[in-house]
């Protein structure tokens, strides 16, 4: 397992100005990773969906930018009139571009934003250097429980960013790992966010 860290990036840039100039530098981060053999790679971040076209043909190598691109497969795994429910880093920037890029274009959903789960998202939002998963946990789970009273028609969650891994096995919810899943664990190439953190970038 082999991780490149993206200097430069940060969570407002790609969260929320969704920059387009880093599609090169993570392009970049890509090659150089495939160069050092690994078979497959992915972000952490949902929100360089915006880049899967362009990365995926950059490499040879299967890509995934993000776990939303889980969302169409998982759509057609439920009843007519049964939605998705998405967990995001912020529901503001979640918007149309995000899922056409994944292909989800159209999948009926609801979408919950992480800015409602302080200790979640002071952390990978915000950059605050210390975390308190106990609290990220039961905040993630009660925004989640809240969506599903809200809309009661949501039957599957997947979660935009693998941060969201957070709220453990015991909560079953598509990420990014999830994808990894189906590659061999000794030929991947992944970017871990809180290296790159330390490192003065982003993943």
């Amino acid at each position: 397992m082999r991780f490149s860290v993206v200097r430069g990036a940060s969570p407002k840039r790609v969260v929320h100005e969704q920059d387009p100039a880093l599609l090169k530098p993570f392009v970049e981060a890509a090659q150089e990773l495939e160069a050092a053999g690994c078979r497959a790679i992915t972000t952490t971040c949902g929100f360089l969906a915006l880049f899967q076209k362009e990365m995926a043909a950059a490499v040879g190598v299967p890509l995934f930018t993000s776990s939303l691109l889980q969302v169409p497969i998982v759509y057609r795994m439920l009843r007519p009139g049964q939605v998705i429910g998405i967990l995001t880093a912020h529901s503001d920037a979640m918007n149309p571009r995000v899922l056409e890029a994944v292909g989800a274009d159209g999948v009926p959903h609801v979408v919950g934003g992480s800015q409602v789960a302080p200790d979640f998202y002071n952390v990978f939002v915000q950059n605050r250097d210390w975390i308190d998963t106990d609290q990220c946990e039961s905040q993630l789970v009660a925004l989640a429980t809240g969506m599903i009273e809200a809309h009661p028609q949501i039957r599957a969650f997947v979660c935009e960013g693998t941060n969201f891994s957070v709220l453990g096995p015991g909560h079953p919810a598509g990420h990014a790992a999830a994808l990894l899943r189906h590659r061999h664990h000794d030929a991947l190439g992944v970017r871990r966010r809180r290296q790159a953190a330390r490192d003065g970038g982003f993943m």
